[in-house]
Order: structure tokens, then C-alpha cells, then sequence
């Protein structure tokens, strides 16, 4: 299950509660990333593969849209990362506000579904459409 990065939770509380005289402005973009382990997710992203470790790894423009007859946001295209050589292991996404690799401007985050490394020769990652659900618990 995603999480909302605990730096949102106050402003989107405060924005709901004081029935928006305190404003809150979603980013214009997002963009969706790959983590080694969600451990530093919420602090940080100490996590994410970068272009040393990852090579040719680049965070990737997202959009959502709500999943037929439910409270979930999916994405809504497929997302696909590509890479020049192996990979270390990734665990979980995130979605952020900005492109940049290490700006610590996460959103949401949570798990894959399973544990995924790029070998030599493989040089693609495809999150298909769907596979990034959102919801509020």
C-alpha cells in the first residue's frame, strides 16, 4: 500500500479542515522513480538508483487517473525506465515533484510488487498501466 510523504499530511490536513483558506497547490508534474529499499523514502531519497549505480536511470513523467468504481488512482499509461548496463536490486517507487535524481521531494511511495534487477542486456523496466495505485487507508 502507498503512503503519503509525512511532509504533505499537514498542509492537505489544513487545507481540508480549514475548508481551504489554507492552500495547498499540487505540482504541475509528476514524475515516478526507483528505490533500493523504502527505508529513507520518507526523509529522503537516499534510496533511489541514480545514474552511477543505475546507468542511463532517469525519474519518468506520471499521470493518474482513478481506477474504474473505486476510491484508487492508478497510473494511467505505461511507465518505462531505461538503463545502459545492470542495476542493483529495486524494491519501491515513489512519485515526486520534480525530475531531479536526490531532491527530496517524494509524495507517495510504497513497494513493488516483487523485487526487481536489470542484468546486462536487459535494459528496460516497464511499470504497466495500473501498476502504481494510490489510495488513502
Amino acid at each position: 500500500m502507498t503512503q503519503l510523504a509525512q511532509r504533505l499530511q499537514a498542509p492537505m490536513i489544513r487545507h481540508l479542515l480549514r475548508k481551504g483558506t489554507v492552500t495547498y497547490t499540487p505540482p504541475a508534474e509528476l514524475y515516478v522513480g526507483l528505490a533500493t529499499s523504502g527505508a529513507n523514502l520518507e526523509t529522503g531519497a537516499d534510496d533511489e538508483l541514480t545514474a552511477v549505480n543505475a546507468p542511463g536511470y532517469a525519474r519518468q513523467t506520471v499521470n493518474f487517473r482513478n481506477r474504474a468504481s473505486t476510491d484508487l488512482e492508478e497510473n494511467d499509461v505505461d511507465v518505462v525506465f531505461s538503463f545502459t548496463d545492470a542495476t542493483p536490486t529495486f524494491t519501491h517507487f515513489f512519485v515526486a515533484e520534480s525530475a531531479t535524481v536526490g531532491s527530496n521531494d517524494g509524495v507517495i511511495y510504497g513497494p513493488l510488487d516483487a523485487p526487481v534487477t536489470i542484468g546486462t542486456g536487459n535494459n528496460q523496466y516497464r511499470l504497466p498501466i495500473g501498476a502504481l495505485i494510490a489510495a488513502m487507508q
